[in-house]
């Protein structure tokens, strides 16, 4: 089954789930010193945020990156998009008693950020960059591809399960397991395709979002440094339950040191992303 979802990866990218779309910057020995700098540096301790002060602090926040979003979004995508309209629909919902480190935007336009996470930040600017990553999800309008990708998966899959199914034996029960066990691997595929360049579109156009809201560009590799060192109690059960972002936002070093070179964009005068021709 394992050929079958590379098979469907295959196919999801055939039936056009485009890939990045932006010119994400490389990794250079630039941004690896750059990098390595930061980690000798060390990062801020966590704010550490009772419950009580958390939803002020986070809804603070969530308006300032709003109104960046709004003017990023003119920029990057023309008047012509309605971007005051669209985002207006933009929900933030506060789960500050969950010890849950995520945060998320569904397809109704809610994001929602858990206690965990904001207990774990260092600074306001680190929560604006989780903040401004999840607009730039609902901008590039991350959510429905992910969903389109799940059904395109589920579909294929199902159907070249039951024909794997078939050519082993014609018996109806070996046929309904294989499209069962297809649809399975369809789904996995499906959420797995183009995963990671959604995430690498996401930061890019994070960063731009969270320079325009006047916070410092540096705190969103500052909080995915914070995620990368935090996988080392991945192996504690009950840390492990909480520790959701790690698991929905996959983290690296290159990750980290494709925002290092975004920054450099940014600090050369540029307002926007670049378009892939």
């Amino acid at each position: 089954m394992r050929a079958l979802v590379y098979s469907l990866l295959g196919v999801l990218f055939l039936g056009g789930c485009a890939g990045i779309r932006m010119q994400i910057p490389r990794m250079s020995p630039l941004t690896q010193s750059a990098m390595e700098q930061r980690f000798q540096q060390g990062i801020p301790p966590s704010l550490n945020l009772p419950v009580g002060q958390r939803r002020d602090f986070a809804r603070r926040t969530a308006n300032a990156v709003h109104g960046a979003a709004v003017n990023v979004c003119n920029r990057v995508f023309g008047l012509d998009h309605q971007c005051s309209a669209r985002l207006s629909r933009y929900r933030l919902a506060v789960m500050e008693q969950s010890p849950t480190v995520n945060a998320q935007i569904d397809s109704k336009n809610n994001i929602t950020l858990f206690g965990g996470l904001i207990r774990r930040v260092g600074s306001a600017d680190e929560l604006a960059a989780v903040l401004a990553h999840e607009y730039a999800h609902g901008l590039m309008g991350h959510v429905g591809r992910k969903i389109r990708n799940v059904a395109l998966g589920s579909l294929v899959g199902a159907a070249m399960g039951a024909a794997v199914g078939a050519a082993v034996s014609d018996e109806r029960e070996r046929v309904s397991d294989g499209a069962h066990t297809g649809e399975y691997y369809g789904r996995l595929a499906g959420l797995r395709a183009y995963s990671q360049a959604m995430e690498n579109e996401a930061d890019h156009l994070g960063l731009f979002i969270l320079k325009e809201a006047g916070y410092d560009i540096e705190a969103a590799s500052h909080f995915h440094m914070r995620m990368l060192n935090a996988r080392s109690v991945l192996k504690d059960p009950k840390e492990s339950a909480t520790l959701l972002y790690i698991r929905t936002h996959p983290g690296s070093r290159e990750r980290i040191q494709k925002l290092i070179g975004a920054e450099k964009m940014i600090e050369a005068g540029h307002l926007k992303p670049i378009w892939k021709q």
